[in-house]
C-alpha cells in the first residue's frame, strides 16, 4: 500500500531514536505496531554513501553517531511514490542531539551523474561542491513502514548488508538492485528501528524506548569495508 504523508514535513525536520533490537524484540514491537496502524508498507532499498578523501564524514559518524553528516542517495524497490521510471533521491542528512534535517531531490537513475555535479538544492550544492567526493560504501535492507498520521513514523530495517561499492556501478545509468552488489563485506543481525516524530507527538509506548543508544548504518557499513572507527565499534 502506499505510504502516507511519505514527503510530508516529518521527512525534513524531526525528532528521532535509532534502536539496534534483537530478533524477539523486534517481533514483539512489530505486533504491537501493525495492531496500532494496521500492516506496513515494504520495499528493498539500496543507500550509498559519499565520503570525502580520508572519510572524514565516516570517522564523524564513527566518533559521534548523535551528532553526523551523511550525504548518501536511496533507491526504493519497488519505488511506491516513482510514475514508472528509474530515479534515485539524493540526500543530505544531518542529526543532531536527536534532531534530524534533510535536504532531498529525486532525480532520474540516468541524471545522477549530472545532479552530483549540480542537484539543485543550495544545502546538497555547497557540501557536493566543498571537495572531491566518492561513493564510499552501500548498504541494502528490507524496510517496514509503520504510520498512521503524519507526526511519526517508525521505519523497521532487517536484513541489513554492507557492501564495497564500485563507483561505476554506483553511478551507472541502470537501477542498483541488491543482486548487482555481490558478497557483503559484512551483515548486521539485529533489526534496526527507527522512531520518527515531530516534538512531542511520539505516542508513550513507543516513546518509552527512545533512551536507547545511538545507531548508524553508515559507520558500521565503513567499519566493516573501509576499517574506519574500528575503535569506536561499541558505539556503532
Amino acid at each position: 500500500m502506499p505510504v502516507a504523508f511519505a514527503e510530508g514535513r516529518i521527512t525534513k525536520l524531526r525528532r528521532e531514536a535509532k534502536l539496534a533490537l534483537a530478533p524477539a524484540e523486534a517481533a514483539a514491537l512489530r505486533a504491537r505496531l501493525a495492531a496500532a496502524v494496521g500492516d506496513p508498507a515494504v520495499s528493498r532499498i539500496v543507500s550509498v554513501y559519499f565520503d570525502g578523501l580520508g572519510w572524514p564524514l565516516a570517522a564523524r559518524a564513527a566518533a559521534a553517531p548523535h551528532d553526523t553528516v551523511k550525504l548518501r542517495f536511496k533507491e526504493y524497490f519497488p519505488d511506491r511514490g516513482g510514475s514508472g521510471s528509474d530515479r534515485v533521491v539524493l540526500e543530505l542528512k544531518r542529526e543532531a542531539h536527536g534532531v534530524t534535517r534533510k535536504e532531498r531531490v529525486w532525480v532520474p537513475r540516468q541524471g545522477l551523474e549530472t545532479a552530483l555535479r549540480d542537484p539543485g538544492v543550495a544545502a546538497l550544492r555547497a557540501w557536493i561542491g566543498d571537495g572531491p567526493l566518492l561513493p564510499a560504501v552501500a548498504v541494502s535492507y528490507e524496510r517496514e513502514v509503520y504510520q498512521g498520521e503524519e507526526t511519526w513514523r517508525v521505519t523497521v530495517d532487517s536484513g541489513v548488508e554492507f557492501f564495497r561499492i564500485d563507483p561505476r556501478l554506483a553511478l551507472s545509468t541502470e537501477p542498483l538492485r541488491r543482486e548487482l552488489l555481490g558478497e557483503p563485506a559484512g551483515r548486521e543481525e539485529r533489526t534496526i528501528v527507527e522512531l520518527k516524530h515531530l516534538e512531542t507527538h511520539l505516542p508513550s509506548w513507543l516513546a518509552a524506548y527512545g533512551g536507547a543508544r545511538g545507531y548508524s548504518k553508515f559507520a558500521q557499513a565503513m567499519r566493516c569495508v573501509h576499517g574506519v572507527g574500528e575503535e569506536c565499534a561499541a558505539v556503532g
